[in-house]
């Protein structure tokens, strides 16, 4: 089958025909118009995308109507083509949307203890929606739910602001859209109403998240239901890491910049604890100084990307790599605050990756080399007889540089080379013979005196010699 081929079915067979025809369910209760929830048994699958997109919110299975076959029924993707094909021209039935309008009483309505928004509204927002509530009314109705518990009243899912200033404006009845109960008692749509309407507070977020968590959602699932990306559910879920004393502060508005933040999510609750006494607000000064305490609680970090070791080497050392998700997401982020395991990772590296005629040297209070006494730096191309220096700079990267010693001095007037090439200290010449001192010509000529006595005492002369 050809691409064309296979983008036209994908167009005219929708996931929910292949659920369908499944055995699969929708959900009506935990469903809106752009995620439709569809269960078959403890399977769920919810369609977005207008029907052409799916996601199992129970796994990271996700994709499109090829894969959803592929995947409720294990098969390849020969296979599911042939599936899919047998379905054009199968509509599947279309859920019906509606709510029942009512008037209610507002005073009548109760909270719902599972709302997103816990955090109390500005003065001056409560007033603006007095004062609208009072010109033209409630323009979009609070929706309400029936309770759960056994009670037979109405809890609010969405629009406890409306109803408390339709209170305070002195109406009698409000008109209200009435939704079945929820399994979740609402915190999914609660928290999609709350992000719609005012972006939440970001530790009312997290808190929202954890509530949706714990009742079994994935992060995953969360996220293509928020339009948020994953790596943004997992920053958000690094409050979790932040001291409660910091949240409840952090809940009024006053929060850290993300750098900040990302400094104390990596503390320990005890470090944060101690550096929120010396820092914590008072009446006189409401504001936290954010950079003080990130700086109290500052650690020095070691980037995967900077480590010439791998892996093996880092888990023999202890080194557990720790993700950085304020980091740009095209980057290695990756982090551990274990400074000396990581220098010792390097130091070995360098040990066991040792060229010829190489040496490993400290670096400097500026970050360089520290080369041997009398060595010079080579900036250029460096020749056969240069010496290579190894050595972990200030950022814990593994550097080198060339250097070349210089040539051993030899005294005017004197034999002897030195045997090496220029810079080459790793050879050492032998020592000429040094000159016969004085003494020493004095001692020569007294031995030759006394040989020549001694060969005269042996053969005289004859007294008839003649000269030449």
């Amino acid at each position: 089958m050809e691409k064309k081929d296979i983008e036209e079915l994908r167009s005219r067979v929708p996931c929910a025909a292949v659920l369908q025809k499944a055995g699969f369910a929708v959900d009506l209760k935990e469903s809106t118009r752009k995620a439709v929830k569809y269960r078959r048994g403890d399977d769920i699958v919810i369609v977005i995308y207008d029907g052409k997109g799916w996601f199992d919110a129970r796994s990271k299975a996700k994709g499109d109507v090829f894969s959803l076959v592929m995947h409720l029924d294990s098969i390849d993707f020969a296979e599911a083509t042939q599936r899919v094909s047998d379905l054009v021209g199968f509509v599947p039935s279309e859920p019906a949307w509606t709510r029942q309008a009512r008037e209610r009483d507002p005073r009548a309505l109760k909270d719902n203890p599972d709302r997103t928004r816990k955090t109390k509204s500005t003065a001056q927002a409560d007033a603006l929606l007095l004062a609208t509530i009072k010109a033209v009314g409630i323009v979009q109705p609070p929706v309400i739910a029936p309770e759960t518990a056994g009670g037979n009243g109405y809890i609010i899912n969405a629009g406890h602001r409306r109803v408390k200033q339709a209170i305070a404006a002195g109406l009698e009845e409000i008109e209200v859209l009435v939704d079945e109960a929820a399994n979740d008692n609402g915190a999914m749509r609660s928290i999609v109403e709350n992000i719609a309407r005012e972006p939440l507070n970001p530790v009312d977020q997290w808190r929202a998240i954890e509530r949706l968590v714990a009742l079994g959602w994935t992060e995953e699932a969360i996220g293509v239901a928020l339009a948020l990306p994953v790596r943004q559910i997992k920053k958000l879920r690094l409050l979790a890491n932040v001291l409660p004393a910091m949240l409840d502060h952090m809940a009024k508005g006053d929060m850290p910049n993300e750098k900040q933040l990302r400094t104390i999510a990596a503390a320990s609750l005890d470090e944060q604890r101690e550096v929120w006494k010396k820092h914590k607000p008072s009446k006189a000064d409401p504001q936290v100084a954010w950079y003080s305490v990130a700086n109290g609680l500052e650690k020095t970090r070691m980037y995967a990307k900077d480590a010439s070791f791998d892996d093996e080497l880092a888990k023999a050392y202890g080194i557990a790599w720790v993700e950085d998700l304020f980091a740009s997401a095209d980057e290695d982020s990756r982090y551990t605050t274990n400074v000396e395991a990581f220098l010792g990772a390097q130091q070995e590296w360098m040990s066991n990756h040792l060229p010829k005629r190489g040496v490993i040297v400290e670096a400097d209070t500026w970050g360089r080399a520290k080369l041997p006494p009398k060595a010079e730096r080579v900036y250029g191309k460096p020749g056969r007889s240069d010496h290579i220096a190894m050595f972990v700079d200030r950022e814990g990267k593994v550097q080198t540089v060339h250097y070349r010693m210089p040539e051993p001095k030899t005294a005017k007037g004197k034999a002897g080379t030195t045997g090496g090439a220029p810079g080459d200290d790793a050879i050492v010449a032998t020592k000429p013979r040094p000159d016969v001192t004085r003494r020493g010509i004095e001692m020569v000529g007294d031995f030759r005196t006394d040989a020549l006595h001694e060969a005269l005492a042996r053969a005289p002369i004859d007294d008839n010699t003649r000269p030449f």
